[in-house]
Formats: structure tokens, C-alpha cells, sequence
């Protein structure tokens, strides 16, 4: 099947083909990944079945407040969220006010992460920190080997270290594979293809019934149904890029 495999160096390489393995697609003892946003704010996450730890790597611009939110694309996803404010480091639950709730800061949570390093270079602020992979209450978000393969987020930073309303933010989605290198099994779930304004609101989906292709008892194509055969945008959100729509 195909898969995902991690080299020495931290470069992946992918594998796609049709065969079938009687290997399951089992977690590794230990699973590891990185992602920067297009705001500049970069999460690393390892989990370490052996010792039941998540370390978690954060940095960003030192001159202001930075924050990744997990299992999320928007705030009012409520987010389990890492922010790092200067020397201070906090865990928030965002989007926690009802109808205001994209723009709310939610709840801040009781502190479960321990700080391992906290350094500034060039700028950037990076802080590394633990904690155990079951969140401390259900508003801590629990990580899994199984199931965290790949994982959406949210990104913020702010302008200045006082918590509040962010500079910028941008979603991003980080991938986890085996630390030892072994293979990553990669599914295809499908796709939806919905239309979305900036954010993921307002979504909508669509599918027309668009006519198959059609053949006669010869095999000649009729002068029909080409739409459907060549993915024309008209038919779903799918393939739509824009323009009129029927």
C-alpha cells in the first residue's frame, strides 16, 4: 500500500503503488512531526509511547505573543491552545463565548505542560515543552499514536506580549510519522470539495447531475456527457474554480 517514510535527516519520502501487505498499518512506539505557518509560527510535536510523554516544540516572534490551537481550522472549533507570551506559557480554550466565539479568548486552563527550554534567537522565540499524552481534563486535548497522523491547527501571533486580539493568524496541518524511520501508512479518505470564505465559514457544497459518458453498441462515443469524463468545474465544488456557475 502506500506510505510515508522519515530519513536520517528528517526529509520524507513517499511511496504509491497498488500492492497489498499483510503488514498492519500499526503506530510505532514513537511518532514525530513539524509544521511553520505562513505566520511565522512553527510546532513540533513527538510522542513517545514508552515514556506516555508529548513534547512540544513552539516558536515564533519574540516580539509579541504566538499560540497554536490543535484539531482545529477556526476558534469557534474551541481549540485545546499552547501560547507562549514572553517568559509566559499558557494553555487556553478558545472560542468559549457563545455567538462572539471566533473572536473570543476563551478560558485559560489549568497548566499541564512543563517547560523544558525557553531561548531566543535571531528574533524568534522557541520553547520546548512535556506533557502527558492524556490531556489533564477534557478541555485538554488528548494526543494518540493511532489516531494522530495527521493533525489541523491554528495559528496566531499577536502584538505584543499581552494576550488579545492576534496581529495575523493561518491554519496549517502537520503530519506525524514513525521516528524510527519505518513506514507511515497513508489513506485516501476521499475529498468534499467545499467553497469556503476566508476562515472555513460559510461553507457549501454542491454536485450537479451532470450526464455519464455514453456509448453506442459499437463503442462510439455519443456527442454527450463529456462534461462528467472531463472534470468540468460546472459539475462539483469539487473541480469549481470560479467564474459562473449554473
Amino acid at each position: 500500500g502506500c506510505s510515508v517514510s522519515r530519513g536520517a535527516r528528517g526529509a520524507s519520502s513517499a511511496t504509491f503503488n497498488t500492492a497489498h501487505s499483510a503488514v498492519s498499518c500499526e503506530a510505532g512506539a514513537r511518532r514525530v512531526g513539524q509544521v511553520t505557518s505562513l505566520v511565522g509560527v512553527t510546532l513540533g510535536i513527538a510522542l513517545d509511547a514508552a515514556s506516555d510523554a508529548a513534547t512540544l516544540t513552539l516558536s515564533g516572534p519574540a516580539g509579541g505573543w504566538f499560540g497554536a490551537g490543535l484539531h482545529a481550522m477556526v476558534m469557534a472549533d474551541q481549540p485545546y491552545t499552547l501560547v507562549v507570551a514572553g517568559e509566559e506559557v499558557f494553555e487556553q480554550k478558545l472560542g468559549t463565548c457563545g455567538e462572539e466565539a471566533q473572536h473570543c479568548a476563551g478560558t485559560r486552563l489549568a497548566a499541564s505542560v512543563t517547560v523544558l527550554s525557553d531561548s531566543v534567537s535571531g528574533g524568534v522565540r522557541t520553547v520546548e515543552m512535556s506533557r502527558p499524552l492524556k490531556g489533564r481534563t477534557d478541555d485538554h486535548y488528548s494526543f494518540s499514536l493511532a489516531a494522530n497522523t495527521t493533525l489541523n491547527l491554528i495559528t496566531a501571533v499577536g502584538y505584543s506580549h499581552a494576550f488579545g486580539h492576534h496581529k495575523a493568524h493561518h491554519h496549517a496541518t502537520l503530519t506525524l510519522t514513525d521516528a524510527a524511520g519505518a513506514p507511515t501508512c497513508v489513506c485516501d479518505q476521499g475529498g468534499r470539495g467545499d467553497l469556503c470564505h476566508d476562515g472555513g465559514t460559510g461553507c457549501a457544497h454542491f454536485v450537479k447531475e451532470c450526464a455519464p459518458p455514453r456509448h453506442d453498441a459499437a463503442g462510439a462515443h455519443y456527442p454527450f456527457g463529456d462534461l462528467l469524463e472531463q472534470r468540468n468545474p460546472t459539475c462539483s465544488s469539487m473541480s469549481y474554480a470560479g467564474g459562473l456557475r449554473c
